[in-house]
């Protein structure tokens, strides 16, 4: 059965200080470019304090789609609005009091659930360091989601998952890094990863790191679907990378050079990789060096094909029926995706606030977990 796609939008703008109120409408997207009144949404106030966090104020909107809250008293809370729509949680950005006022627009962008909603892979980005003294080299592994519809994808059932990738069969040690999926949300299975997860329209990271075993001489890369943009870098100078990608340039890293290949995938295959000698690096350098890129290749990520067809400033948190640590757990994934780019790229009291709200959600989730 078809359903008819839409959106969520919240928007919260507080006054300041005591006395003042959380105010704004929930509306959803009709249609592209068509928004009207959620009529019936129901919409919590959350605050997060050193002390306690959790929920302190909810109501359902009327045919308005409006609504209004009353400000706690304690000034240095830091606020979230959420909203749960056809199954999936959402969670504002945080409305802090860093600066001595709570203005913050708060968006939630949301939109009914399917279990076939397409997801494609919009981007790949591959970086191979050259091996360490026993021969292992080190990958970091950048998956770029894109849900170009009006619908959610969620998974059809709560034991199965909302999207499967292929990565080298010969991988191993496979982990997931820096992420907008919580860490419960991926499993690996042999070379199949799979993402037990809502992903709603727009695009979404998924960053696994991995080792490629000492001896290996040849790597086949498989591809399960086309992607448009694919960027492979090497850090050996005589390890080459087979058609579809050719040799672009070569980027520095502290001193280290790698060799970027590039290119796109127009249909399922796969890429070969070639690697020569052992090399001799230490392997806290390949870590370090994996650890940079992973940061990296994040801003290559955003810089490269972002075609998001709705705001990315929703926070979107678990697919259906989750439990509160898989709740909290996501949301703090969320947060960190809100924020990427690091201090340097935010207003002074807007990274104050998602610190301190992060270390709130993380005290939660401790407080949740069995001793």
């Amino acid at each position: 059965m078809s359903l008819l796609a839409s959106a969520l939008v919240a928007m919260a703008v507080g006054a300041a200080g005591p006395g003042g109120t959380v105010a704004g409408r929930v509306v959803r997207v009709a249609a592209p470019g068509d928004t009207v009144a959620a009529a019936g949404a129901m919409v919590v106030l959350h605050s997060v304090t050193p002390s306690r966090q959790g929920a302190i104020d909810s109501l359902r909107v009327g045919a308005d789609g409006r609504f209004r809250f009353a400000q706690p008293a304690d000034t240095t809370a830091i606020l979230l609005i959420s909203s749960r729509w056809d199954g999936v949680q959402y969670f504002s950005t945080p409305i802090g009091s860093a600066h001595g006022q709570r203005d913050s627009l708060v968006t939630l962008v949301v939109s009914d659930s399917a279990s076939a909603a397409p997801i494609a892979l919009a981007a790949r980005h591959l970086v191979i360091s050259a091996p360490a003294a026993d021969g292992t080299r080190s990958a970091v592994d950048l998956l770029i989601l894109a849900n170009d519809g009006y619908q959610t994808r969620v998974p059809p059932d709560l034991s199965a998952a909302s999207w499967r990738f292929l990565m080298p069969r010969s991988a191993v040690n496979l982990v997931l890094g820096e992420s907008d999926f919580a860490e419960e949300a991926v499993q690996f299975h042999g070379d199949t990863l799979e993402l037990h997860a809502a992903v709603p329209p727009g695009q979404r990271q998924l960053l696994v790191h991995y080792q490629i075993p000492p001896a290996t001489r040849a790597l086949s890369v498989p591809w399960a679907e086309g992607t448009p943009v694919v960027n492979v870098l090497l850090e050996e100078s005589d390890a080459t990378a087979g058609a579809p990608l050719a040799r672009a340039d070569t980027t520095t890293v502290d001193g280290r050079h790698y060799t970027r290949w590039t290119g796109a995938m127009v249909a399922p295959g796969s890429i070969a990789l070639r690697f020569g000698g052992d090399g001799q690096l230490p392997g806290w350098v390949a870590e370090a060096v994996a650890g940079c890129f992973a940061l990296g290749l994040i801003v290559m990520a955003l810089l490269s094909a972002r075609r998001a067809t709705l705001p990315r400033q929703a926070v979107v948190a678990t697919a259906t029926t989750p439990s509160p640590v898989d709740e909290l757990l996501d949301a703090i994934a969320r947060l960190d995706a809100a924020h990427a780019g690091g201090e340097a790229a935010h207003a002074p009291g807007v990274w104050h606030d998602y610190q301190a709200a992060r270390a709130a959600l993380k005290e939660q989730v401790r407080a949740l977990l069995p001793p």
